[in-house]
């Protein structure tokens, strides 16, 4: 009797077993050999028959030693939860606005801006008048800050002749000086046609008032005689002028209101 996997087999010449594998009969009154039948991955042998019996004997007498197999345990693993992130809504945006520049009027009349004895434009054209005239007692300095109209023009003609000469200009009135001083230069220029003081401050120097011409001198002295003589308080103007003439002339002229420019305004007493 052979048992075939499971089934109990008695006519082994059906299933043509010597032709899979070579193996015993049993004798009559033995216990059956029992035969294993294993699928085989190969091509050419579909079955593989094992004797368990004989795979037990040379085993048993194998001189190879069965290895020791040591089970090393898995790691426990710790998964840290992911840290929970807070999302802000973004800030409100508040609209900005943009206030366009405004636009600057233009200088339509003359600042007079009445300097300390401190200030470093004072202490220069004092120093310089006062060693021209020195028997003369200064009451004020202004700074003149002239229309635009006469800057830019004299601004324009710089570019033909760029380095001016700074002169001094002496002009009679036909009102009180002093009320510039005590206004702090605020008081408005008098109405008389004839005083030379106002119609400098308005309109700057103009030649069809002087004969077609603007005098002035580089000596401070020069220009005294052209003031107010026997006036409590005269007055006398610092120019720059913009002109050709030799520096050793002392008494330049232009025939161009361009070429001028008034710059500062002086008030003294002169006996």
């Amino acid at each position: 009797m052979v048992q075939i996997g499971c089934f109990q087999v008695k006519k082994l010449k059906k299933l043509k077993l010597k032709k899979l594998w070579p193996f015993r009969r049993t004798k009559p009154g033995t216990a059956p050999e029992t035969i294993t039948i294993m699928a085989q991955p190969t091509s050419t042998d579909p079955f593989r028959i094992f004797n368990h019996n004989t795979q037990s004997n040379s085993q048993a007498n194998s001189d190879t030693p069965t290895p020791n197999i040591t089970q090393i345990p898995v790691p426990t693993v710790t998964v840290n939860p992911l840290p929970t992130v807070t999302v802000n809504p973004p800030p409100t945006v508040v609209p900005y606005n943009i206030t366009p520049p405004t636009s600057v009027s233009p200088r339509l009349t003359t600042k007079l801006d009445l300097l300390s004895p401190t200030d470093h434009d004072y202490e220069t054209i004092y120093t310089k008048f006062m060693s021209h005239i020195p028997a003369a007692t200064v009451k004020g300095i202004f700074r003149l800050a002239m229309p635009d109209s006469i800057v830019n023009r004299h601004e324009l003609m710089k570019k033909t002749i760029p380095v001016p000469r700074q002169t001094f200009h002496g002009t009679k009135h036909q009102c009180d000086p002093n009320r510039y001083i005590t206004s702090k230069g605020e008081a408005k220029p008098c109405s008389n046609n004839r005083c030379g003081l106002c119609g400098i401050i308005k309109d700057g120097n103009r030649c069809d008032r002087s004969n077609n011409s603007i005098w002035s001198a580089t000596h401070a002295s020069t220009s005294l005689y052209y003031t107010l003589v026997g006036a409590p308080i005269r007055v006398m103007f610092v120019l720059d002028i913009l002109t050709l003439l030799p520096e050793n002339n002392a008494t330049p002229h232009v025939i161009q209101d361009a070429a001028t420019i008034p710059r500062f305004l002086i008030l003294f007493q002169h006996a």
